[in-house]
């Protein structure tokens, strides 16, 4: 879920950049875990990383605002279906 969470924070405080130390202290997860979520997210194309290659500040590719608008919609009103569809496991799996 940190993804999707990631996403919505960054959609939110559009056009502004994002670090992993301050999208970790959001998370509550480490800087290194947030590091890697943003990462995941540039490489899916999600997001543009900027400035330091070693600190690099991410921000939302702005062809991407009415997809994420639709996924904001969605997560604030259907929270709990989403959560369950990420944490649930499929029949038979442990």
């Amino acid at each position: 879920m940190p993804h999707l969470e990631a996403l919505m924070l960054l959609r939110a405080s559009a056009p502004a950049p994002w670090s992993a130390p301050a999208l970790a202290q959001r998370l509550y997860v480490t800087p290194a875990a947030a590091g890697a979520v943003l990462e995941y997210l540039r490489q899916a194309g999600m997001l543009d990383a900027e400035g330091d290659a070693t600190a690099p500040d991410y921000r939302l590719r702005a062809q991407d605002a009415k997809l994420l608008a639709a996924l904001a919609q969605l997560y604030s009103t259907h929270l709990v279906e989403i959560t369950r569809l990420i944490h649930d496991r499929p029949d038979g799996a442990r």
